[in-house]
């Protein structure tokens, strides 16, 4: 509703320094257009002209005619009993009926009922008009022909009271009186009614660059404007009813980084701020509980002149830690019901101090983010907390998604792409706005976008490989089978209800692939919104980037010669399906990866030893470059990745010297990224007899992934390693001859232990050599409540660790060594 975007118009030279302002707010009328009745209000805006402060309302009418009026407002009581009043202008044209309130609350005021007001077919103005310090409070106006459907029924307000009610009488009973260490007390971020204030949020995530708070209840709290000038004093004072802890803030509209001003409550639920004046303009006076997700009521005076009693006021949010070092975006999205505002607190305590707020976002990109809220900016000095709550006493309470700390995605810049240049990303995503760019996690090979839309994190995917186990000559079925292994279908799936779309278009050619498109369609690409699985996936759409990073993004602004565009939809067949970590956890699925033994080890080994040492070196060369474009490609299909003139000379290379293949299994085996394996398939699957053994490697993966007690998964990986294995055997029989017992390995075979004491979470492993590692806590909807190691290098030996947790539940142990997942399932009660 109240849209955050003021102009300065002019300095006033009067004797009172009033300065000339314009709040216009319209968002949240577009997107309730039965809020006016037999109008349509298309936006409202605020200024102060001299000594006046004025809120009008610009409606658009269907016919011309006589209406009555009335306002949805807060009347503000004076230190005689009595209440402001407000003159009325329509169309210029002042009225003879006043704004006079006979009492307090939020309320339906009508102007007159015996005098209607005359307004014009199309565009009227009705302005409300009152004196500074004062301006006048009212969210919306309704017209209408007959009296009592111009009347503005406030009754999810008075629901919203009738719920504080009943919390006071709890909080009575209770003796509750302040609250006093909030903190100690925080739950995770992912909890949508938090038993204290602001709960932490435990640590930087891999699967997540951003803070997250899911389905999180807001609810209207108490904020009022007025316009002071500089030098006036300003005495305020509350008292909370009921033993109401809260917090009392007053900040400047267009500056709370510089001007903003905080206090707590004392042991008697009383505050006090003496402030002067240092900044002549609009300020926000703001009323909160400091328990989080309590609601209350609250006493307010004004230099003991206006009184505001029993406002509601309430309280959620998370702690946050953002630095000053980066543009943030913090946002709030998946709305239900309400109008969200967000706010943000700097400071090391709490409470902090109000340092920007936001209500509907208008920015500069595609993408409409209607009544949600939105602030991305560079910050003076460091966040300590995300506050939400509804901007809308009309609609009080609602419900949304909050995300902080998210840095502006920049995938298309040539740091962050290798083998292109600087400008090629602009026209491989041509109406990917900057605006609508927001990052939702760093790069990394393990995964694509593909084994993202199916909710995996754990290996990279790409059906229409020969050595995927979802691999079909016909090329939507392999994805058909890939989809329904997650529970997804395209079985009535539409462009309305779908949660995956799958892309495709022409693969552009190397050298001159931002020319000239090759005109053969390929699949390419997938995203995924929310529903589609247990993640949080942003504001509208979520698209990993290959190799790169994951971005949040309007649903089809990565539409170009990239990806092409959206052909295909699927939608969720069965809404309790677990995640893939908890499949592991639950050892319903496991992960088969799969090793040389030490017979095929030496073989290559000594295969490698008789390469000529130029060639040898030569091929590391360039298979280096080959990796790094792997890595950084935002490419999932083999065919884009491969179309570069790295990979062509490698290739070449490898063609003209066969005994290459053996360093190529050498790579393979080391590594579980996608750089040997294109090449392997390459150069080796272009007979009968091999493209065979792939078939029964690819065989055997359907019918374990078909088991009923427990699927085991093969990544196109484990698949290649097992085609190579059987390739070796053939060249040289002996190996046959050996062990290999050890040849496969699976998830959650013991590497690490869990356990639990009370709220203590102890993790317990040995490496046996020095290892990359990576160790998270989630919860059942994948949310990484905690990351307790990220992607570090660990010496060998035994590690432990502890981590607490003051919110009792399941939760799942994700434990990552060099690329290969295990997970465990632990239970906390508190």
């Amino acid at each position: 509703m109240k849209k955050l975007i003021f102009i300065i118009l002019a300095l006033c030279s009067v004797t009172i320094q009033c300065f000339s302002q314009k709040i216009i707010k319209s968002s949240y009328y577009s997107n309730h257009p039965e809020l006016g009745g037999e109008v349509i209000i298309k936006q409202s805006t605020t200024e102060i002209v001299n000594d006046k402060s004025i809120i009008s309302f610009e409606v658009e009418a269907t016919n011309s005619g006589d209406y009555y009026l009335s306002f949805w407002m807060l009347p503000v009581k004076l230190n005689d009993g009595t209440y402001v009043s407000y003159d009325v202008s329509v169309n210029g044209k002042g009225q003879t009926d006043k704004i006079i309130p006979s009492r307090g609350d939020w309320q339906s005021i009508t102007l007159s009922s015996k005098n209607k007001v005359k307004l014009n077919k199309g565009t009227n103005t009705i302005s409300i008009i009152g004196k500074v310090p004062l301006i006048p409070n009212v969210e919306h106006v309704r017209i209408a022909s007959n009296l009592q459907e111009s009347k503005i029924k406030g009754d999810l307000y008075q629901s919203y009271k009738a719920s504080i009610e009943r919390e006071n009488t709890e909080r009575a009973l209770r003796n509750v009186t302040n609250i006093t260490d909030t903190l100690s007390n925080a739950t995770n971020l992912n909890s949508t009614k938090a038993s204290s204030w602001i709960p932490p949020y435990l640590g930087e995530d891999p699967l997540y660059d951003y803070s997250l708070g899911l389905n999180m209840t807001y609810k209207y709290t108490f904020y009022e404007s007025f316009y002071f000038t500089q030098g006036d004093q300003i005495v305020l004072e509350t008292r909370g009813i009921e033993n109401l802890a809260h917090v009392l803030e007053i900040f400047s509209y267009d500056h709370p980084e510089n001007y903003s001003w905080s206090t707590i409550s004392d042991s008697l639920c009383r505050t006090s701020l003496n402030i002067t004046i240092p900044y002549t303009g609009m300020y926000y006076i703001r009323l909160r509980s400091y328990e989080n997700d309590n609601s209350g009521y609250c006493n307010l005076n004004v230099n003991y002149q206006y009184f505001y009693w029993y406002v509601p006021i309430y309280t959620n949010g998370f702690r946050v830690t953002q630095a000053s070092d980066n543009f943030y975006n913090t946002f709030t999205c998946n709305n239900t019901n309400g109008n969200p505002m967000l706010w943000i607190e700097e400071g090391e305590n709490s409470p902090g101090k109000i340092s920007a707020f936001n209500d509907d976002y208008v920015g500069l990109g595609d993408f409409s983010w209607g009544v949600n809220s939105r602030i991305k900016q560079r910050y003076v000095r460091p966040v300590h907390a995300v506050l939400l709550s509804s901007s809308s006493s009309y609609s009080p309470i609602g419900a949304c998604d909050l995300y902080a700390k998210c840095i502006t995605s920049e995938i298309w810049t040539y740091q962050d792409n290798y083998g292109l240049p600087e400008y090629a990303y602009v026209y491989l995503y041509p109406i990917y706005n900057y605006d609508d760019a927001i990052k939702s996690s760093h790069r990394t090979g393990i995964y694509n976008c593909i084994s993202w839309s199916g909710g995996i994190t754990s290996y990279w995917e790409w059906p229409l490989d020969s050595a995927s186990t979802f691999y079909s000559v016909d090329s939507l079925t392999a994805f058909d089978n890939f989809y329904a292994s997650r529970g997804l279908t395209r079985v009535g799936a539409t462009e309305e209800n779908s949660v995956v779309d799958l892309w495709a278009g022409p693969v552009l050619l190397w050298p001159d692939y931002y020319h000239s498109p090759s005109g053969v369609v390929e699949f390419t690409h997938a995203s995924v919104c929310k529903g589609a699985d247990s993640f949080a996936h942003g504001y509208d759409w979520e698209s990993k980037a290959g190799s790169s990073d994951r971005v949040f993004h309007p649903r089809y602004a990565l539409s170009g010669p990239a990806y092409g565009n959206v052909v295909q939809h699927y939608i969720k067949i069965n809404e309790n399906t677990p995640s893939f970590e908890e499949e592991l956890a639950n050892r319903t699925s496991r992960i088969e990866y799969v090793d040389y033994n030490s017979c095929e080890k030496e073989f290559i080994s000594n295969k490698i030893d008789i390469i000529n040492r130029d060639v040898l070196s030569r091929f590391n060369t360039l298979y280096d470059k080959w990796d790094t474009i792997t890595a950084h490609t935002i490419y999932s299909n083999p065919k884009q990745i491969a179309n570069c003139q790295e990979y062509k000379e490698l290739l070449d290379l490898c063609k003209q010297n066969q005994d290459l293949i053996y360093a190529v299994y050498d790579k393979l085996g080391k590594e579980s990224n996608i750089s040997a394996v294109t090449l392997v398939e390459d150069l080796t699957l272009g007979n009968k007899q091999n493209q065979d053994i792939m078939q029964r490697v690819r065989n055997e993966s359907v019918a374990k992934l078909n088991q009923k007690d427990c699927k085991i998964i093969r990544p196109i990986h484990s698949n290649v390693m097992l085609y190579v294995k059987e390739l070796l055997a053939l060249e040289k029989s002996e190996l046959y001859k050996e062990d290999k017992s050890n040849d496969s390995s699976y998830n959650n075979n013991a590497d690490f232990s869990v356990s639990s004491l009370s709220n203590n979470i102890s993790i317990d492993f040995t490496l046996p050599e020095s290892s990359k590692v990576t160790l998270n806590i989630l919860d059942l909807n994948n949310n990484v409540v905690a990351n307790i190691v990220n992607n570090s290098i660990l010496d060998s030996g035994k590690h432990s660790y502890t981590m607490s947790l003051t919110k009792s539940g399941i939760y799942l142990v994700q434990f990552f060594i060099n690329g290969r997942v295990n997970v465990k399932k632990i239970i906390i009660n508190n």
